[in-house]
């Protein structure tokens, strides 16, 4: 169980491809910054988990990543899909936010 992620929890970690979370209620600024390879991020809590943004250079917390990049996903419960992508917080990530299929 995962309450938080905090900030730069796994910052550089270039082996880490995929994150599977069955709980986690937030993701803190650059938690996954300059995970080089990370290209899948499973949240399955019951609601929209919340992501903390409040970097003057932007938001880091994929950056680096095969996500940031377009080229991973960010997958939730089938039922949250619409809400995380219309959350602000989250709304810049719409284009690779998917349901989990299992």
């Amino acid at each position: 169980k995962c309450g938080a992620i905090y900030d730069y929890c796994f910052w550089g970690c270039i082996n880490l491809e995929r994150i599977d979370l069955p709980v986690c209620s937030k993701i803190n600024h650059g938690a996954f910054s300059g995970c080089t390879k990370l290209s899948e991020v499973i949240l399955r809590s019951s609601s929209v988990v919340y992501l903390e943004r409040y970097s003057i250079s932007g938001d880091t917390t994929f950056q680096g990543t095969l996500i940031e990049a377009r080229q991973g996903g960010i997958y939730v419960p089938s039922s949250l899909v619409n809400a995380y992508k219309y959350t602000s917080r989250w709304s810049s990530l719409s284009d690779v936010i998917y349901p989990i299929n299992n």
